[in-house]
């Protein structure tokens, strides 16, 4: 099943829609004729008429390299190049030159963004001079290059294999393979991939292999059509997918460059075991940047227009899930839902006010209540539950004002079914019984006062 712009299911589309590059074989004598053409230019001179004359002979659009390359470039189905008349003059000038001759300009006549032309110009520097036409001779020789590619991709390491596997990923891209076969498992595992690459370093705090990463995300489709059909095996689109399992905010951002929606749907259906987080019908990538505290997503999401007070099937906006939300997607009981063993991280108070303060100043609705009549309020209180000694007592004031404010502008805490102050006393007599600093203590004083 296919998602359909709203990200419901759709009627199942026929195969026929997914692409399917065409190549011929490639002349041995063509490739040679091209060689002794290069290797008769870089002999000349550089000023020489004769070099002038041999490059513009060999690059004309019925010249040798023409011939040469045209049998290697992917097709569509009715058997044309993916390539413009310009894009395909500037690969011709690209597998004649020498690697050193080849700058940036050349790249962004071929079809390549400019990130991705700076990426392959660097590459090219320590390449062979042959290291284009090798590359697409090589491709053209397998049945999906880019399956190919993925499949014998080497780890994230700074050394020369992957290097070379990131020109040769380029190339593809430059040739006109810019949208990865529709093979769940290959994109979807390649999009895995590119975020785990993009993904910081604990140790040193940078990206494993930012540039290899943006490499794997150039090969996305850039029509929404296509994007549609990038469905995963769970159901979901593919940047819903992906973000619900974490996905870093610069990956999350190529993705939006490239016109996925930031206002995707999720569908209804199960997440695979050992996924932190579960699918949540309705919901919007918002949702789950919000229940992983991502800041950087949060605000990447609003810039390309997601919706900062969409529902999910629950009626939840995305501020009811920030970060210490996660209990609200089970309908838990906090009483019994958290413990003290549960009660680990003294930071998850005051990440989750950062989250809902965050989406307050860019202009979402705090009063946004849920159909069962949750609020934000009880967010707030929940990162208390879960917070170790309910946060502390250092930044209480700043909390206290933000619950105040919340307050008057008619947020109120009504815990669902009931409970409400007496249901938070009782969670404080279980966990924090002997401890006066605990903050749970704080916010029932609070909000008893508030509600009297």
């Amino acid at each position: 099943m296919f998602p359909s712009p709203s990200g419901r299911a759709a009627p199942h589309c026929l195969e026929l829609l997914a692409p399917e590059f065409e190549r011929h074989v490639c002349s041995e004598r063509l490739r040679f004729e091209v060689i002794d053409l290069r290797r008769q230019y870089a002999t000349c001179p550089r000023d020489s008429p004769m070099r002038e004359h041999l490059f513009e002979t060999a690059t004309l659009p019925f010249g040798k390299v023409a011939a040469f390359i045209e049998p290697l470039l992917p097709r569509d189905v009715r058997g044309g190049v993916l390539l413009s008349a310009p894009e395909m003059a500037a690969l011709r000038c690209l597998v004649f030159l020498p690697v050193a001759d080849i700058g940036v300009d050349t790249l962004l006549r071929a079809g390549l963004p400019l990130e991705a032309a700076h990426d392959l110009c660097d590459l090219l520097r320590d390449a062979p001079d042959d290291a284009i036409a090798s590359t697409l001779v090589s491709a053209a020789k397998a049945l999906s290059p880019l399956k190919r590619w993925w499949l014998g991709a080497p780890g994230p390491t700074a050394d020369a294999a992957s290097r070379n596997a990131r020109r040769e990923l380029r190339v593809l891209q430059l040739a006109g393979y810019r949208q990865w076969p529709f093979e769940e498992a290959v994109w979807r595992g390649a999009v895995t991939q590119a975020g785990d690459l993009l993904r910081r370093d604990p140790q040193s705090g940078l990206p494993i292999d930012p540039r290899t990463g943006l490499a794997l995300l150039d090969l996305l489709p850039r029509n929404p059509h296509s994007q549609r059909l990038m469905t995963t095996f769970t159901g979901e689109p593919i940047l819903l997918f992906s973000i619900r399992r974490g996905f870093p905010a610069p990956a999350v951002e190529k993705m939006l460059s490239l016109g996925f929606d930031a206002n995707v749907a999720s569908p209804d259906g199960r997440a695979p075991a050992g996924d932190a987080v579960p699918i949540l019908p309705g919901a919007s990538p918002l949702h789950y940047a919000a229940l992983h505290g991502d800041l950087d997503t949060i605000e990447l999401l609003a810039r390309y227009g997601a919706d900062l007070n969409a529902r999910d099937a629950r009626g939840y906006s995305p501020m009811l899930y920030a970060r210490a939300g996660a209990p609200l997607l089970y309908g838990s009981d906090s009483v019994i839902a958290v413990g003290p063993a549960d009660r680990a991280d003294a930071r998850l108070r005051d990440d989750t006010a950062a989250i809902v303060c965050a989406f307050y100043r860019l202009g979402a609705d705090p009063q946004v209540r849920g159909y069962d009549g949750a609020s934000v309020l009880r967010t707030l209180v929940l990162s208390v539950m879960a917070s170790r000694d309910g946060g502390g007592m250092a930044d209480w004031p700043e909390f206290e004002r933000l619950i105040v404010m919340l307050h008057e502008m008619g947020v109120h805490f009504d815990m669902p079914g009931g409970g409400g102050v007496q249901q938070i006393e009782a969670f404080a007599q279980i966990n924090a019984r002997g401890n006066p600093n605990d903050a749970i203590w704080a916010v029932h004083t609070l909000l008893d006062k508030l509600q009297s």
